[in-house]
């Protein structure tokens, strides 16, 4: 995971959709977003 296009790693996860209708939480993402799955933090502050 890139935060904020700085190029530093602050997490390793997986990608799952990038589909606007996909749902966090019974809501739709949207356009521009996606859902993804945090496996391990990298950087405790961000």
């Amino acid at each position: 995971m890139d935060w904020n296009g700085s190029h530093e790693i602050v997490a390793e996860g997986r990608w799952s959709s990038s589909d606007p209708t996909a749902l966090i939480h019974h809501i739709p993402i949207g356009p521009n977003a996606a859902r993804v799955w945090v496996d391990v933090d990298l950087k405790e502050d961000v």
